[in-house]
């Protein structure tokens, strides 16, 4: 009788863990009208915060010359440009409609606030939030603008061999 009750309690469990899976790959691949899905905006704020973080932009960002970097070869050439982010994926909690799917790393935590309607899951970009995981405190769309702008940016100078590779 013990040896049922496990074996239940078990597969119960097995079967919470899939439906989780399967709601957070069904959030991940919601693509906007603009082609981009929730799974690439969370990988390109997580990058942009790690190079925002890695290269000290907090401190220089509030320089009113800050703007004049991006001229600068020699600035730009400087930077830490950090690999694609390996990012996990949860749970955090439900809420009366839906439920919050986070990703995370040691730099970031990127909330996403779903609404469910019936079989349908529902997801704006303005419910899309980035938190720095050593503060979780909520990142500023200044500072992500800034971290995901330079990090595009220096990509595009990268391929357009501007700047080295």
């Amino acid at each position: 009788m013990k040896k049922i009750i496990m074996c239940l309690i078990l597969l119960l469990s097995m079967l919470g863990c899939t439906s989780d899976t399967d709601y957070i790959n069904t959030v991940k691949g919601i693509s906007f009208d603009d082609g981009v899905t929730v799974e690439e905006i969370a990988k390109q704020d997580a990058i942009g915060m790690e190079l925002y973080y890695t290269n000290n932009l907090e401190e220089k960002s509030n320089n009113p010359l800050f703007g004049l970097l991006l001229y600068d070869e020699k600035f730009l050439n400087g930077l830490k440009i950090p690999k694609e982010p390996k990012l996990k994926w949860d749970i955090e909690g439900k809420t009366k409609n839906g439920k919050v799917v986070i990703a995370y790393n040691d730099v970031v935590k990127i909330k996403i606030s779903t609404t469910q309607n019936g079989d349908y899951i529902q997801v704006s970009k303005a419910n899309i939030d980035v938190y720095s995981a050593k503060t979780n405190k909520q990142i500023s769309a200044k500072d992500l603008q800034i971290g995901v702008g330079l990090y595009t940016y220096v990509l595009q100078l990268k391929e357009q061999g501007i700047l080295k590779k």
